[in-house]
């Protein structure tokens, strides 16, 4: 799959920790298809597989559930009003435990699989679903530094309260849990790492 990069760190080469499956899972907590950056880097690497012979899918929390997934998700409306921070934390927690469901049906019936994940909340559904190691779980690095950052520069949380924090934690129990991790620009990999110097140790390229 992407073991044409150089691995930028030498604990083992991304060529072990990805290997050629008989299909990547694209994990996201965005819809299918829209026209964001996300959207655009998982399509085009969609089109690169398939001219590979490699198949691949895109697992949505809205892939599992659909009569619940508008009910609960609206629920973060009305804890806005009171507490933003609130609504965030029901938009990461709901999204996240809606696709690990989904990523669980549709790996029950898997052998060895890549799954690539858009984001840290999608990275930790995976990690929870997967049947075992022989489903790598492999998270691209779209953010700068943390998206507890993205939160907070939208006044949605406060800069290293305890919303803040928490997701910090989290996003540290699982990029240190990665098989690999994929960095969009060496830029998103620095901005990473100086923050969380121990995600170096995760395999990881450049792409």
């Amino acid at each position: 799959m992407l073991t044409d990069v150089a691995p930028t760190n030498a604990r083992a080469p991304l060529a072990e920790v990805t290997p050629d499956a008989p299909e990547v899972l694209v994990a996201t907590i965005l819809h299918a298809t829209g026209t964001t950056g996300v959207h655009t880097h998982f399509t085009q690497l969609r089109q690169h597989l398939d001219s590979q012979g490699i198949s691949s899918r895109v697992v949505t929390p809205f892939s599992w559930g659909m009569p619940f997934t508008a009910p609960v998700f609206a629920v973060r409306l009305g804890l806005q009003h009171p507490s933003t921070a609130a609504g965030v934390v029901w938009y990461r927690y709901w999204h996240g435990a809606f696709l690990a469901k989904a990523l669980k049906r549709e790996l029950r019936s898997c052998g060895p699989v890549v799954i690539y994940a858009q984001e840290p909340v999608a990275a930790q559904a995976a990690l929870r679903a997967r049947s075992g190691p022989h489903q790598k779980v492999v998270m691209a690095v779209h953010f700068p530094r943390s998206q507890a950052d993205e939160w907070a520069r939208k006044k949605l949380i406060v800069a290293n309260g305890r919303v803040y924090k928490a997701i910090q934690d989290m996003e540290r129990e699982v990029i240190c849990s990665l098989d690999g991790i994929i960095y969009v620009s060496h830029s998103a990999r620095r901005e990473l790492l100086e923050w969380m110097p121990e995600a170096c140790a995760v395999p990881s390229v450049v792409v």
